[in-house]
């Protein structure tokens, strides 16, 4: 992956795949789990993001931003998009986290959270709904029989775009 820019504690980093990210992630996250413990706060999207002299910014990063907002110490989230990448990787395991509404995002995005050895995992979509309040962000996670949207796929029409799988790492 590409370090790309940084923001107060925590930064954004661009992959070529979206095993590529999660792998980065998890083995970033099982060191900092060793003693002393550094919490840590992993979201991974794949989408477009814009980059010019004055920065990153677009969608895929504001997406992958709130992933890691509401992700907690110890686990890496992941949207659809990513899961749908990863799927065949048989080293790689996930949970659903249900269908969530992300902090100033026009849509809700089905979450997983990567289940791998030596991480945290949350709540999973098998539990009843839940309202749960995070550093200002309201989200309700959702019970399995729920009728999920199918997610959108971008096209990239105007230069200078490029989809990249974006991970946001942030210390907690």
């Amino acid at each position: 992956g590409k370090l790309i820019q940084q923001f107060g504690d925590s930064t954004l980093s661009i992959f070529n795949s979206a095993a590529e990210a999660v792998e980065c992630a998890y083995f970033i996250q099982l060191e900092l789990r060793r003693s002393p413990e550094i919490p840590l706060r992993v979201g991974i999207h794949s989408g477009e993001i814009l980059q010019d002299g004055r920065g990153a910014y677009g969608e895929g990063l504001k997406v992958a931003s709130r992933v890691e907002r509401i992700s907690e110490a110890g686990s890496i989230f992941m949207t659809e998009k990513v899961q749908d990448d990863i799927k065949n990787h048989p080293w790689i395991t996930t949970t659903a986290l249900g269908k969530l509404k992300l902090e100033e995002v026009d849509r809700e995005y089905e979450l997983f959270a990567l289940t791998n050895r030596g991480l945290h995992v949350p709540m999973t979509r098998s539990q009843t709904r839940e309202h749960v309040q995070t550093k200002g962000t309201s989200i309700d996670r959702v019970r399995p029989n729920d009728d999920f949207e199918e997610q959108m796929d971008y096209e990239l029409e105007e230069e200078g775009k490029s989809k990249y799988i974006t991970a946001i790492i942030a210390l907690f």
